[in-house]
């Protein structure tokens, strides 16, 4: 905020301020000078009512009430402070793309890979076209044709880390997932 009062009404407003900070938990700091001088200068009118609640509800600002009306009420943002925080979120939402495109090219390897197991299980049975609903569909589709034991590998997984075809060779997950 910029303050446009003269000196002689700063030095008054200065006057009024030092007492009330004095009287507060927290130390006499810029960030409480400022608090107090926006309070006394009445040019915050959210301020005041922030802090007339806290003095309420708690007698006096200690430290942490101090910053948080500070923070809340008076600070303003850095435009270096903003631009690091819009970095920072933007790296986010990219490493979550990347995350959500890998996980379709593993899904898909591996709905690749069920299919072909399938295939191999049931050689007289023509190979499934892909719905519209995607992979996934595909894969829980193809689920109920394995065998018993190759269903419990799908649905519970498996310790060793193979995917056994019924009547097939016994695939490696890895090679599915990291092509």
């Amino acid at each position: 905020m910029q303050y446009i009062e003269t000196v002689a009404r700063s030095a008054e407003l200065l006057r009024q301020a030092v007492p009330l900070m004095s009287q507060q938990a927290a130390a006499l700091h810029p960030v409480s000078y400022e608090v107090w001088y926006e309070y006394v200068a009445r040019i915050n009118l959210p301020l005041q009512k922030a802090v007339d609640d806290s003095l309420t509800r708690l007698g006096r600002l200690d430290e942490a009430k101090t910053y948080a009306i500070y923070r809340q009420h008076i600070s303003e943002v850095d435009p270096r402070t903003a631009e690091r925080v819009a970095d920072g979120f933007e790296r986010v939402l990219s490493g979550m793309s990347d995350s959500a495109n890998r996980a379709s090219l593993q899904t898909e390897r591996y709905s690749d890979a069920l299919v072909a197991c399938d295939t191999a299980s049931h050689p007289d049975q023509p190979k499934p076209a892909h719905s519209q609903n995607g992979r996934a569909a595909d894969v829980q589709a193809a689920i109920p044709s394995f065998g018993a034991p190759a269903r419990r590998h799908v649905l519970a997984g498996d310790s060793s880390d193979r995917f056994v075809c019924r009547h097939g060779p016994s695939l490696s997950t890895r090679n599915w997932f990291n092509g």
